[in-house]
């Protein structure tokens, strides 16, 4: 990465004009003091411009390992897609997954035959993403009292 290089024309502006003036009574140690705090400064604003850079140069180089670990990511989730007949939108700052797990009727169990999609969903996010927040939504037949359907949709997704 290029780093930026700053004149320091402004800052010398005041030097000069300090020495310029160093025949009107300026005490030399009055402006041998002053020429010390404008390096003082100088320095310290050298510094912090550094840190900035470095700092900005370590945010880039993660940026390319974040770039590969999403395309992991989202490798791992096609191949689920392609297994378990799933959906995968991108959304501004989540991935939202959908995938057919069944339940039996009246049930808030998992059909054994469906737990492997969920197994393997879990192994992929706890992978790449181990500190992710994940919603899960369950939904029931709409035949039936709708009271009844939101609390068993609410259990299957327990």
């Amino acid at each position: 990465m290029s780093r930026i290089r700053f004149s320091r024309g402004a800052v010398l502006a005041p030097v000069i004009a300090i020495v310029g003036f160093s025949g009107c009574g300026v005490k030399q140690g009055d402006m041998d003091a002053e020429l010390a705090r404008i390096r003082s400064e100088m320095q310290a604003g050298d510094q912090a411009l550094a840190d900035r850079m470095d700092r900005t140069d370590r945010e880039v180089a993660s940026m390319a390992g974040l770039s590969d670990r999403i395309q992991r990511l989202e490798g791992g989730l096609e191949t689920m897609r392609e297994e378990f007949g799933g959906q995968i939108e991108q959304l501004q700052a989540a991935i939202r997954f959908n995938s057919p797990v069944h339940f039996g009727y009246d049930s808030d169990q998992v059909r054994a035959e469906d737990r492997a999609v969920l197994n393997r969903f879990a192994s992929v996010v706890s992978e790449y993403y181990p500190m992710a927040t994940i919603t899960v939504e369950g939904f029931a037949d709409p035949a039936g009292d709708a009271t009844y359907n939101i609390n068993l949709g609410l259990r299957r997704a327990e």
